[in-house]
């Protein structure tokens, strides 16, 4: 039980990395692996993507 309580805590530390880009193709593929699986880590993921791409549509438009 340890190491998935520790893969889970990892992988949801992970999630604002993996949303903005700066994790290894190997660290990307270990967060939505888990996320397959994990309804918190999925709904954390869906709302930091959200927020990610707000925080893109602004920075465009503050752009232009």
């Amino acid at each position: 039980m340890q190491s998935t309580t520790t893969n889970h805590e990892q992988c949801w530390d992970d999630i604002p990395w993996l949303v903005n880009g700066r994790l290894s193709e190997a660290e990307q593929q270990r967060v939505l692996t888990h996320a397959e699986s994990c309804t918190e880590c999925r709904e954390e993921l869906r709302q930091q993507r959200e927020v990610h791409a707000d925080r893109m549509r602004v920075v465009v438009v503050e752009r232009h």
